[in-house]
C-alpha cells in the first residue's frame, strides 16, 4: 500500500492516554504508517504531540518539498499566512515530540542526529529533524542560565505559528521524505526504528499525555 492512498484522520485527541486504553487510542487517532512508532515512543516514555503520514504529504511531481531554509525567516511572520506545522509535511511524513519532556540523553541523541552531514559536508540531519519553537512576537529569548541543552535548542530552532497554549512551546519534528512511490511499510519501518533508538525515560504522571494528528486544511490541529 502506498502513502498516497492513506486518507487523513480528522479525529482530535488530547490527554486520552490517561482515560482510555493507550494502544486503542493510537489505533483510532494515528494514521496506519505511524501507529507502531507511536506505540514504541509511548513504551519509551516519549510524549508525541502530532503526526502525519497520508496522501496530503505527497506532493505533485515538480513541487519542491519544504526545507528549513524555506521558512526560517522572521519576515515571513509579518504577513498571512505565516509558516505553520503544515509546512513540515510538504513532501514529508512526520512525528512531533515534546522536546521539554525528553530526558537529557534523548535530547543529546536528537542534537547528534540533527548535526549529521553528507559526503560533501552538506547538512542532511536538519532535513530529517526540526527543532521548533512556537512563534510569539511578544516573547523574547533568554540566556537560560547556563542550561546548555536549552541553548543548543535555541541555536538550532526555527519558529512556526501555532497555539502554544494548547501545544508545547518547544518541540522536535522527525521527518521522512515521501513521494508517490513511498509505501506504508517503508514509513512504518523508518519511524519505528527511529523510535526504538530512543532511551527509555520516566514520564511525570502529573503532566498531560498528548497524542495528536496532522493539521487539517484549515490549519486547525486535528486528528
Amino acid at each position: 500500500m502506498l502513502i498516497k492512498e492513506i486518507e487523513p484522520i480528522d479525529k482530535f485527541g488530547v490527554d486520552l492516554l490517561n482515560r482510555e486504553n493507550a494502544d486503542e487510542v493510537i489505533d483510532a487517532i494515528i494514521e496506519l504508517p505511524l501507529r507502531r512508532a507511536c506505540k514504541f515512543f509511548r513504551q519509551k516514555g516519549v510524549k508525541t504531540v502530532m503526526s502525519s503520514a497520508n496522501k496530503n504529504n505527497v506532493l505533485k511531481p515538480g513541487i519542491k518539498p519544504t526545507e528549513k531554509e524555506d521558512i526560517n525567516d522572521p519576515a515571513l511572520f509579518l504577513f498571512w499566512p505565516a509558516p505553520t506545522f503544515e509546512d513540515a509535511g510538504k513532501g514529508y511524513a512526520w512525528i512531533m515530540i515534546d522536546f521539554e519532556s525528553l530526558s537529557n540523553e534523548n535530547k543529546d541523541l536528537l542534537f547528534s542526529l540533527e548535526s549529521r552531514t553528507g559526503k560533501n559536508s552538506e547538512p542532511v540531519g536538519e532535513k530529517g529533524i526540526w527543532f521548533v519553537k512556537a512563534h510569539n512576537m511578544f516573547e523574547h529569548d533568554t540566556n537560560y542560565n547556563g542550561d546548555n541543552r536549552q541553548k543548543e535548542f535555541m541555536k538550532r530552532r526555527i519558529q512556526l505559528s501555532y497555539n502554544d497554549g494548547l501545544y508545547p512551546k518547544k518541540v522536535a519534528i522527525i521527518r521522512m521524505p515521501v513521494n508517490e512511490q513511498t509505501t506504508v511499510e517503508e514509513v512504518d519501518e523508518y519511524f519505528s526504528k527511529f523510535a526504538q533508538s530512543f532511551k527509555s525515560q520516566v514520564i511525570n504522571k502529573e503532566e498531560k499525555s498528548i497524542i495528536n494528528e496532522e493539521p487539517d486544511d484549515n490549519d486547525e490541529m486535528s486528528h
